[in-house]
């Protein structure tokens, strides 16, 4: 994940809120993507692994 100072934000309130809604959607996806990945059983059929990633 990449971090960014704020100070690289826009001044616009508004476009700083969409800013942040951005980096949080991507950072919350990153992390269940991840998770989902490591936790996908051995035993599951090619069709549940493609489902998990």
């Amino acid at each position: 994940m990449t971090t960014r100072s704020f100070k690289d934000w826009p001044a616009d309130e508004h476009d700083r809120w969409n800013r942040m809604g951005h980096h949080f959607g991507r950072t919350v996806i990153d992390e269940v993507k991840g998770y989902a990945r490591g936790n996908i059983p051995s035993d599951a059929s090619p069709e549940e692994k493609l489902a998990a990633e």
